[in-house]
């Protein structure tokens, strides 16, 4: 069973601060926070959050947020946010935020809004960039890269 921790404003709260079983936090709106979570870590909190996580993490937050997970995670976040995930990780933002995904990646975002994919080839990192309305990159649908590395959209 999950247990759910909460900080309030100003608060850092880490996976440190629970026991060893716990996988769950909540965390009121602040504006200076930046708990970071272990692998498999769920977050969820309100706007201007920096969430910082490992693998297989749940990271859910409000507008103006900053999201980092790693490889396989779910990343959603409001307005002008910014997402990172890492290979396999599945990022969904509203309009104007920039989405970062690793190999393997679906990312959805609103309008005026920037989804990158970044893949290794050839011995160096590679990135594919698109813009929402821009070249058919239309809002609020998910996009993944296909074999040539180009961006359509996600099978369902």
């Amino acid at each position: 069973m999950s247990q759910v921790k909460t900080c309030g404003d100003d608060d850092t709260l880490s996976r440190a601060h629970l026991p060893h079983h716990a996988s769950h936090l909540l965390l009121r709106h602040s504006r200076k926070r930046a708990p970071a979570g272990g692998y498999g870590t769920t977050f969820t909190v309100g706007n201007r959050s920096t969430l910082v996580c490992g693998d297989y993490s749940r990271l859910t937050a409000g507008c103006d947020s900053w999201l980092i997970a790693g490889c396989t995670s779910t990343l959603t976040a409001g307005d002008n946010s910014k997402l990172i995930g890492g290979n396999y990780s599945t990022l969904t933002a509203g309009n104007v935020s920039m989405l970062i995904g690793g190999y393997g990646s679906t990312l959805t975002a609103g309008p005026g809004s920037m989804l990158v994919w970044r893949y290794w080839e050839d011995n160096r990192w590679r990135s594919v960039t698109a813009y929402v309305g821009e070249n058919g990159i239309e809002p609020d649908v998910a996009y993944q890269l296909d074999k040539n590395h180009q961006p359509v959209a996600a099978k369902p």
